[in-house]
């Protein structure tokens, strides 16, 4: 439920710090379009995914202080993008070249920023600050959730273009979990692609992170958020939603743009 992400984002940022090795999950814009970076910071050595709403990247790279450098590739279609940027704040802000003409071209310049954010010294540290999350704030822990909203919810889009060597189809898939404790879990996304000489897919459903810091409730058909970040909680509706025969079509609150789930 990539869409919730996104909606959530517009209203905050936040992030965990302890030690060991750190992991990016991070939002942002490019072109008009949503684009996620998820990746794994080891000994300086970045590696992991960037994706759109069309296309994943597979994103490698080196982060030195503040200073990443890296690229990012689509081996079906031949596509690099050549990064430079810088990291602080839980925020990636990185300036992307495309070889065109024999010469670099400027493709886009954006910054990414922290949808869950954490690093963990063990399982018992991620297992620890997990269930830390979960403890439901009392402004909270009263309000109503609708018994139908509760459960693993996907989301799909599918596209093609072109016809015979040039045809190309490819599907997205993202998961998320409304639980029954007033929290939300990321449950990741998958990705597929085919063409007349090609296939390929990367990513998966998990079982899921419970995002941090943040909870939901119901309300007349409205899910609504709280969100507590540097002790300063905020309240929002992201969304109007309807649910019928296991699928639910939910209303972005701040675009108006209607998207269809299925539960799983």
């Amino acid at each position: 439920m990539r869409a919730f992400i996104w909606t959530i984002l517009l209203i905050s940022s936040y992030q965990f710090t302890l030690s060991g090795q750190s992991n990016w999950i991070l939002a942002g814009e490019v072109g008009g379009d949503n684009v996620t970076i998820v990746a794994s910071v080891a000994n300086g050595q970045v590696n992991g995914s960037m994706a759109d709403s069309k296309l994943s990247y597979e994103l490698l790279g080196t982060l030195k202080g503040s200073k990443f450098e890296g690229t990012a590739t689509n081996t079906a279609y031949g596509i690099v993008f050549t990064l430079n940027g810088s990291y602080a704040n839980a925020a990636l802000t990185l300036d992307a070249y495309i070889s065109y003409g024999g010469a670099n071209q400027k493709a886009f310049t954006s910054t990414f920023y922290s949808v869950n954010t954490y690093e963990t010294a063990s399982n018992t540290t991620s297992q620890n600050l997990q269930q830390s999350q979960s403890a439901v704030p009392s402004e909270v822990s009263q309000k109503h959730i609708d018994p139908l909203l509760i459960g693993t919810w996907r989301e799909e889009s599918h596209y093609s273009s072109g016809y015979g060597d040039n045809a190309f189809s490819g599907s997205t898939y993202n998961y998320m979990t409304f639980n029954s404790d007033h929290t939300m879990s990321d449950n990741g996304s998958e990705a597929s692609m085919s063409g007349s000489n090609y296939s390929g897919s990367s990513g998966g459903q998990t079982s899921g992170k419970v995002i941090p810091n943040l909870w939901y409730y119901t309300s007349s058909g409205k899910i609504i958020v709280y969100i507590k970040a540097d002790d300063y909680p905020t309240t929002a509706e992201i969304g109007t939603y309807y649910i019928e025969n296991g699928k639910m079509l939910f209303t972005q609150n701040n675009t108006g743009k209607k998207i269809l789930y299925t539960k799983m």
